[in-house]
C-alpha cells in the first residue's frame, strides 16, 4: 500500500520579495508566510515602510474627508451614468454632473443605477485639484431608503 502523508501546510522558506512601492528587497520570513498560509492572506507585494506609509496614508485621507463632510451639508440628485465594471458613475446636480467612486457608496453597488435618487456630500478632489467628488452616497428616501 502507497501511503502518502500530506502535510497541513507547505514547507516554507526564507524569500527575499522586491517592493512594488520603492523598489528595495526584503526579506519575507518563513514564520512570516506561515501566518500568511494560515490566516489565508495574499503574499505582500509592497515592504512594511510602504505598507506603513500607505496605512497612513489612508489615515490622512479619512480625517480630510470626515473633516470636509462635518463642515458641508448634504445634496440631493440622481443618478445620471453608472458604470459599475469600472467602479464609478455620476450624479445630475442642478450645476452639473459630480463624479463618484464605488468606494464612496453606503449601499450596494446593486442598489445603484441610473435615474435613482441620491444624497451624498460634495468634497474636493483628492486625484483631480481644482474639482469636486461626491462621497458618502447614500439612497434618498424616495426611493424607500431607511433614513
Amino acid at each position: 500500500m502507497n501511503s502518502q502523508v500530506v502535510s497541513p501546510r507547505p514547507a516554507t522558506v526564507d524569500q527575499w520579495i522586491r517592493c512594488k512601492g520603492c523598489g528595495s528587497d526584503f526579506l519575507w520570513s518563513a514564520a512570516d508566510q506561515q501566518f500568511y498560509l494560515t490566516h489565508k492572506i495574499t503574499p505582500p507585494k509592497a515592504c512594511r515602510d510602504c505598507r506603513e506609509r500607505r496605512k497612513n496614508e489612508a489615515e490622512v485621507k479619512n480625517e480630510r474627508i470626515e473633516a470636509e463632510v462635518s463642515s458641508n451639508h448634504k445634496h440631493s440628485g440622481r443618478v445620471s451614468a453608472y458604470y459599475a465594471e469600472k467602479g464609478f458613475g455620476f450624479i445630475r446636480v442642478a450645476e452639473g454632473d459630480v463624479f463618484f467612486h464605488v468606494s464612496a457608496l453606503r449601499c450596494k453597488p446593486k442598489e445603484i443605477a441610473v435615474g435613482v435618487a441620491v444624497e451624498f456630500f460634495e468634497i474636493e478632489s483628492v486625484r483631480k485639484k481644482g474639482s469636486t467628488c461626491a462621497e458618502r452616497v447614500t439612497l434618498a428616501e424616495e426611493n424607500g431608503a431607511k433614513p
